[in-house]
C-alpha cells in the first residue's frame, strides 16, 4: 500500500511512502510514526495511491473523515457518526443526496429467498419488503402486494380506497330476462363502469355449468353494494354466491309488491339491496343470484326506451378497504 502525506511532519517535505509495513503485533507503521496532511484535500487525499492521487481518504475537518474519488468527494463521515453520501452535510445518521441525471439511486437486488428490506423500531419489524414483491407494514409476511396490519380502532390508509363498479346494462329499448319463479337465477352483470380492483368480469364464464357472470375478488376486505330491479314480481330477493366455495355469501333483505299476484295488467317493479362486508383469503369467485316467488314475464327488468340512455337492471359497487 501506499500513503501519500501530502506533508512529512519530519522531513517538512511532500512525501509518499510505498509498500508501507504493519508489524505483526502494532497497528503503527514500520517506516512513519505518523503522517500529517497538511494540504488534505478532495484532490489531494493524505491517503491515496502513487500513480492515483486523486483517490484516497482525507479529513475535511477535525474529527470528520470523507472518501474521494477523481478528486471530488464522495462520502463523509461526521463527528457525530452520521453518514452522508452525495453531500457534505449529513442531517440523519444516513444522508443521500443523488444527482443521477435520471438514474436510480439506490439499487437492492435479493438472489436468495429472504427478506429484502426490513425496517425495525426498538427492534420491532415495521416495514418489510418480500423477495417476492409484497410489502408488510406491521407485518412481516404481507399476503398482497400491500399488506396493512393494525390494530382494530385505528386508521389502515388514508386516502381513495380501490373501487368497481358492475352494471346489468344493456342498449335503449332492451327489456330484461325473465327470472323463473322460486328458484336462484344468475344476473347478468355485463358492463364494467370502473375497475381499480381488478375483479375480471366474466359473462357469461362457461367454466361453470350452467354458464355465469362472474367477478372475482383477490385478497382483502371489501364492502360490498348490490342493487337489482325485479320488475311484475310479487316477492323478491338477491344474494353474493360464492362459486369458489360454493356457498350463501350475503342476502338482501325481503322486497315485496302490494300485490298478491302479479298480471300484465297489474304490474309493478321494486328494487332488492344489499350490503355487506366481507374479507377473502384468497382469490374467490362471486356472482350476484335472484330468487323471485312469482313473476310475470321480464322479471329482471322493463324497458323505458329514452333515445340513447342505456337501460340498467342493476348495479355493484365494491370498495377494496384493506
Amino acid at each position: 500500500m501506499s500513503l501519500y502525506a501530502g506533508f512529512d511532519n519530519v522531513s517538512k517535505t511532500n512525501t509518499f511512502y510505498n509498500n508501507v509495513v504493519l508489524s505483526p503485533n502494532s497497528l503503527t507503521p514500520t517506516k512513519v510514526t505518523q503522517i500529517f496532511g497538511v494540504n488534505d484535500s478532495q484532490i489531494f487525499p493524505t491517503f491515496s495511491w502513487n500513480a492515483n492521487s486523486n483517490t484516497g481518504m482525507f479529513s475535511p475537518l477535525n474529527n470528520n473523515l470523507a472518501l474521494t474519488t477523481n478528486s471530488l468527494e464522495r462520502l463523509r463521515i461526521d463527528n457525530n457518526g452520521n453518514v452522508g453520501i452525495g453531500t457534505t452535510v449529513a442531517n440523519a445518521l444516513m444522508s443521500i443526496n443523488g444527482n443521477t441525471a435520471g438514474g436510480d439511486i439506490v439499487i437492492i437486488n435479493q438472489s436468495g429467498f429472504g427478506d429484502i428490506i426490513e425496517m425495525r423500531s426498538a427492534n420491532n419489524p415495521v416495514v418489510t419488503v418480500r423477495s417476492t414483491g409484497g410489502v408488510g407494514i406491521g407485518t412481516t409476511n404481507p399476503q398482497a402486494k400491500l399488506h396493512i396490519n393494525n390494530p382494530l380502532g385505528t386508521y389502515n390508509f388514508i386516502g381513495l380506497p380501490a373501487i368497481s363498479m358492475l352494471e346489468e346494462r344493456y342498449t335503449s329499448g332492451t327489456s330484461g330476462t325473465n327470472l323463473p319463479s322460486s328458484t336462484w337465477t344468475n344476473r347478468s352483470l355485463n358492463t364494467v363502469i370502473f375497475d381499480s380492483i381488478g375483479v375480471n368480469l366474466t359473462n357469461p364464464n362457461t367454466s361453470f355449468s350452467p354458464s355465469r357472470a362472474t367477478f372475482t375478488l383477490p385478497i382483502g376486505t371489501y364492502l360490498i353494494q348490490a342493487d337489482f330491479n325485479g320488475n311484475s314480481v310479487t316477492a323478491h330477493k338477491i344474494r353474493l354466491y360464492n362459486l369458489t366455495a360454493t356457498r350463501d355469501e350475503a342476502y338482501s333483505i325481503n322486497e315485496a309488491s302490494t300485490n298478491s299476484s302479479v298480471t300484465s295488467a297489474n304490474q309493478c317493479s321494486t328494487r332488492a339491496s344489499l350490503t355487506t362486508v366481507i374479507s377473502v383469503n384468497s382469490s374467490t369467485i362471486y356472482t350476484i343470484d335472484h330468487f323471485v316467488a312469482s313473476t310475470n314475464s321480464v322479471g329482471s327488468g322493463r324497458a323505458m326506451t329514452i333515445t340513447g340512455v342505456p337501460e340498467i337492471y342493476g348495479r355493484v359497487i365494491i370498495t377494496k378497504y384493506q
